[in-house]
């Protein structure tokens, strides 16, 4: 029907307006805080981008919700104000066409938060904590911060005064220690060389070595143009992963609460997007005088609401006061039956939803 296009058309339209700017206000955030973290040497420079775009993919299950209840809010909302949901409805219309052309909508939404939610933020949190891994195990000083005390090795540890290059050290202090036996290295400027298998070679120039035994007071000092050292290159060892990284069937197969607890997190991103769509559409009529976005924030309000019930729910979940077999599904129940008593007083009467009047 071409009246149900053209609703589907506007809602689409506002529903992507809306993603993007939320996109650029949440991404613009995760960007500086990434940026903040390599400056603070957490990760290496190389990893900025491609931490930032696997960011970007965990973002998309916060977006792309709450974008679709606002667009769908804001676009009937200014049919509404403009009196074209009236005119449909003297048509023949009837609400319930509507609401099929707003539920048509999530169901493409819905399918996206699923893909979304269920395998690919999961894989790209994976992704961000195996990095995480190696730039912990990669710690030498490919990303040594001026100005910090770094260990570099075992028992070694670094400090530089900055950097030339990207392997280049200026101002150098090494310390190394081998049981009793301490080494101290202090040199104008440190350079990394090509790896060998299993081992990273440095070179240190124009310094001085101070050998002895901890505790001593017989210390020999040696002054040197070129020194080369050799580490061995750690091994990448996994961290404890958080929970939005496990895969989706991991958790399934799972029987621990908190593996439970994210699953059901996840389904309820799901299936929260068409009962957003849904609630959007009692929510968004309003009269002319009172505009297209007379009811924007009462609809955030209640959307926070939502989310805030959610977050309340997991954690009662997590912590074993809320029965296994309800889990988070009562905050959904709740939302569906304010949708149900909003439509109720609205048309007297969902059977109206199917008649000709508003």
């Amino acid at each position: 029907m071409l009246i149900t296009r053209y609703i589907r058309k506007e809602v689409g339209l506002t529903f992507a307006a809306v993603a993007l700017l939320l996109f650029a206000i949440l991404i613009s955030g995760t960007f500086i805080r990434i940026l903040a973290e390599v400056a603070e040497g957490t990760y290496p420079a190389a990893m900025l981008f491609t931490i930032f775009g696997l960011k970007a993919i965990s973002n998309l299950v916060l977006i792309l919700p709450l974008s679709l209840f606002l667009g769908v809010l804001i676009a009937l909302g200014k049919l509404s104000s403009e009196s074209e949901m009236v005119v449909m409805q003297s048509c023949g219309i009837s609400p319930a066409a509507i609401m099929n052309a707003i539920f048509s909508v999530s169901l493409l939404v819905m399918a996206a938060v699923a893909l979304l939610t269920l395998w690919l933020t999961p894989w790209a949190e994976e992704q961000v904590e195996q990095l995480q891994d190696r730039a912990m195990a990669e710690s030498g000083v490919g990303v040594t911060t001026a100005g910090k005390f770094q260990e570099v090795g075992e028992g070694m540890m670094l400090f530089v005064a900055g950097a030339e290059g990207e392997k280049r050290r200026d101002k150098v202090f090494l310390f190394q220690e081998h049981g009793p036996q301490i080494d101290l290295l202090l040199a104008d400027a440190l350079e990394e060389m090509e790896p060998e298998a299993g081992r990273r070679h440095f070179r240190l120039d124009n310094g001085i070595r101070v050998e002895g035994v901890l505790g001593g007071r017989a210390y020999q000092q040696t002054r040197f143009q070129e020194y080369h050292l050799a580490i061995n290159s750690p091994e990448v060892v996994a961290s404890d992963r958080r929970d939005n990284a496990i895969p989706t069937l991991q958790l399934w197969r799972s029987a621990a609460i908190e593996d439970r607890g994210e699953l059901q997190w996840r389904l309820a991103a799901v299936v929260m997007v068409p009962l957003l769509a849904l609630l959007a559409f009692p929510l968004s009529r309003s009269s002319p005088r009172q505009g297209s976005y007379g009811r924007l924030f009462f609809g955030i309000l209640v959307y926070l609401i939502y989310s805030n019930l959610l977050t309340t729910a997991r954690s009662l979940f997590e912590k074993g006061e809320m029965p296994h077999w309800i889990g988070l599904w009562w905050v959904h129940i709740l939302v569906a039956s304010l949708i149900v008593w909003m439509l109720q007083r609205q048309y007297g009467s969902l059977a109206n939803l199917w008649g000709r009047k508003g």
